[in-house]
């Protein structure tokens, strides 16, 4: 779990795409966990990005699979702007659509490096995409998954595995569920 907050520098939870509701930074806070409340910018490299990447301690981020959903390869629906084949974009898509993959591509990098960030800052940081997304084909997130495992493993691999699991069943006790599956908003 995150450190507190010490008053030389702050060690934080950072939850990026974290939903309307954000129940894993609520679950994090009930744990007594100090967090960066959910917020909405274009988070691109730069000052803000930079005091984040310095003072979270923990991460999640889970960037919307857009462009990169498998489903859009099936039809019928919305065409499929990029294919495994095409990661940058199918051939003869429009200068808008073009743009769409591109900023798409450019969520999910922007995702990586943070959680690339906090990892190099030996912390502890996760990356969530369904197993179907294409986003796990980008060269740097195969990077990010082999490093991962290799960290997990240097670590003593089934210690961190078993600490990993107790964190996820204390979340899981603290988050609500209503029947159709969708996060209610935690309690006041």
């Amino acid at each position: 779990m995150p450190a507190r907050k010490s008053a030389q520098q702050p060690r934080l939870f950072l939850d990026l795409f974290s939903g309307q509701h954000a129940p894993l930074t609520h679950a994090m806070e009930r744990l007594g966990c100090d967090c960066f409340h959910p917020f909405d910018i274009a988070f691109a490299p730069g000052p803000t990005h930079t005091t984040a990447c310095s003072c979270a301690s923990h991460g999640w981020s889970a960037p919307p699979c857009k462009e990169y959903s498998r489903l859009k390869l099936r039809g019928p629906g919305p065409k499929a702007l990029c294919t495994p084949e095409f990661m940058q974009g199918v051939p003869g898509l429009s200068d808008e659509e073009l743009l769409r993959v591109s900023q798409s591509a450019e969520i999910h990098a922007r995702s990586r490096r943070v959680t690339r960030c906090i990892r190099e800052a030996a912390g502890e940081a996760g990356l969530e995409q369904p197993p179907s997304s294409m986003a796990w084909l980008e060269e740097d997130n195969v990077t990010l998954a082999a490093r991962a495992l290799c960290t997990l493993f240097a670590r003593g691999g089934v210690r961190a595995r078993d600490g990993l699991l107790q964190v996820l069943g204390l979340l899981r006790k603290l988050c609500i569920h209503s029947h159709s599956g969708m996060h209610l908003p935690p309690p006041t």
